[in-house]
């Protein structure tokens, strides 16, 4: 079944423990083309000086900050609870799509 989870919802532990309503609801907000177009700019200034790998470098970077904010990260029951939520929204979108191709 598609699970729905509430504006602010936590896990309470590792990196989600500093998760607040007002942060997600800032984020939503955000002007989106402007976001992609700062990001596109981002992108192709870091490809121009990083390389191919900068993806990769990007990636590590960010487990990196993540395991200096939780050294356990990611623990067994952030796994856990990543999978579930990965499952529920995969159930949504087929959800969605059987509905959009029924249009």
């Amino acid at each position: 079944m598609c699970k729905r989870f509430r504006l602010g919802e936590r896990y309470g532990h590792g990196i989600f423990r500093h998760v607040k309503a007002e942060h997600i609801k800032e984020f939503l907000a955000r002007p989106r083309e402007a976001v992609e177009a700062s990001k596109g700019e981002w992108w192709a200034s870091r490809g121009a000086t990083s390389g191919k790998g900068s993806a990769l470098d990007v990636g590590h970077a960010l487990l990196e900050h993540a395991r200096r904010v939780d050294p356990f990260f990611p623990s067994a029951e952030y796994l856990a609870a990543d999978l579930e939520h990965h499952v529920s929204l995969k159930e949504c979108l087929d959800r969605a799509s059987k509905a959009l191709a029924r249009r």
